[in-house]
């Protein structure tokens, strides 16, 4: 007898969920590490990290916050125009500062933290395109 084969939905699925955690699992692995980090390129990856902070904040606000404001004031979403924050500038930051700062526990656990929180980041997009069958080929 044959083994069944997985469908080729779950193989997509699969690997796109493997490919978006990578940059939470690269600063996961630069913070674990054990590695000596020269004081200056921990600093470098600190502030890379911190700029990632700052794009995942107006993220935040620009999908959340945002829109919550106008239907307060407005009382409805009519006339409410979406607007994009920065999607993927966050992770790009966030593994430039694990690159620099290879081996930094401080540079791995802030980078993981911000590559979570940001909403337009590559962990949230599976979940945010779940239900996208032009997308994931439902």
């Amino acid at each position: 007898m044959s083994q069944p084969r997985p469908h080729p939905k779950a193989i997509r699925r699969s690997v796109g969920i493997a490919l978006c955690a990578l940059p939470a699992l690269f600063a996961l692995a630069s913070g674990l590490w054990p590695g000596s980090v020269p004081p200056t390129r921990e600093g470098v990856g600190l502030v890379l990290v911190g700029m990632a902070g700052l794009i995942a904040g107006l993220n935040l606000y620009l999908l959340y916050l945002r829109p919550w404001r106008y239907r307060r004031r407005q009382g409805a979403d009519e006339g409410y125009r979406l607007v994009s924050g920065l999607p993927l500038v966050g992770n790009l930051l966030v593994v430039g500062a694990c690159c620099v700062a290879f081996g930094s526990g401080l540079v791995g656990g802030w980078g993981l933290l911000v590559a979570l929180a940001d909403p337009d980041g590559l962990a949230w997009f599976p979940i945010r395109t779940w239900r996208d069958a032009s997308l994931w080929g439902d």
